[in-house]
């Protein structure tokens, strides 16, 4: 997880390894549990972006336009 900022990787590491519920998470660090999924759910999102598992909408968008134009030649 070394490709994470500080934070998400403590939010990672919280909720995913340490078990941590995200209410927990809240109540130590001062923030609400919505936020903190939220946080959770986003840094879930650029890790696994950045691990190329997932494509975002512009990725999508160009490999369907690529897809496109194979088709026609």
């Amino acid at each position: 997880m070394n490709e994470l900022s500080g934070k998400d990787y403590e939010m990672l590491y919280l909720y995913l390894f340490k078990q941590i519920s995200p209410k927990e998470i809240g109540e130590t660090m001062g923030i609400s549990e919505n936020n903190i999924r939220t946080y959770i759910k986003r840094a879930r999102k650029r890790f696994l972006h950045k691990r190329g598992m997932i494509m975002t909408v512009e990725e999508k968008l160009a490999q369907a336009f690529i897809e496109t134009l194979d088709e026609r030649t």
